[in-house]
């Protein structure tokens, strides 16, 4: 229901006449700042709500299917999806009034034989726990509290041993030591995600499958005649003046 035009206005930032130019010229000094922009008309009445759709181009549909095909294939050899940080920080934080937290973060020892995700790890926060800069962290034990003029919900306070850090650069930069704070709320442990297993990396670890990228395509339709003119002439084909485009 649209497509893509280049734009009919002149300002700073595009001029039409650009377009009739050889593209070496476009690319000089003198055009170092010019800016070429495309308008989104539409191609019948769209009506309030509707969405909008653009043919994003032949390449992009193929490289599009392409990366399903591996997703699918990833499914079938990863198994079970592994859920996400923001997914497991929504499970453990939800409160539930007369059951409080449902689900406690695991020590150390009950890790071992039921652990996380690989793709995430835990994180504290360090000092007064609102607002406070996040590190990441253990839980060592945990104190499960039921809260008996709460209505009988369930908290829990954690001992955890904050991981060291690199503080400062270069030689010059010192590592921090092991350090274990007591009593921390459940409100101040959180999940992560490991460095490079988000589903906005190429996975290191377990992430279920690499993000889709792909450029948008310019109809060859509006290709200006001068742009068309130097791919020929790059090939070593003549093209004549009069018959561009």
């Amino acid at each position: 229901n649209a497509k893509v035009v280049w734009s009919t206005q002149s300002h700073g930032m595009h001029n039409p006449e650009w377009l009739e130019l050889d593209p070496d010229v476009l690319s000089d000094e003198a055009h170092k700042f010019a800016n070429l922009m495309l308008d989104v008309v539409a191609t019948r009445k769209i009506e309030e709500g509707d969405e909008v759709f653009i043919d994003y181009g032949d390449d992009w549909q193929e490289a599009w299917d392409e990366h399903v095909a591996r997703v699918k294939a990833a499914d079938l050899e990863a198994g079970s999806w592994q859920p996400t940080a923001l997914e497991l920080n929504t499970l453990y934080h939800q409160y539930r009034a007369g059951a409080g937290y449902a689900h406690p973060f695991k020590t150390a020892d009950e890790l071992k034989a039921d652990p996380y995700p690989e793709r995430v790890t835990t994180a504290c926060f360090k000092g007064a726990w609102a607002g406070a800069s996040m590190r990441l962290c253990d839980v060592v034990d945990r104190v499960d509290i039921k809260v008996e003029d709460g209505g009988g919900e369930m908290t829990y306070n954690y001992t955890v041993k904050v991981r060291p850090e690199f503080k400062g650069s270069g030689s010059g930069g010192e590592t921090t030591k092991y350090k274990t704070i007591q009593d921390l709320p459940h409100e101040a442990v959180h999940f992560v995600d490991r460095p490079y297993a988000s589903d906005q990396s190429r996975p290191v670890i377990k992430a279920p499958f690499p993000p889709f990228r792909h450029h948008i395509s310019i109809p060859d339709d509006i290709l200006p005649s001068a742009w068309k003119a130097k791919k020929e002439k790059d090939k070593g084909v003549d093209v004549d003046e009069n018959t561009k485009g």
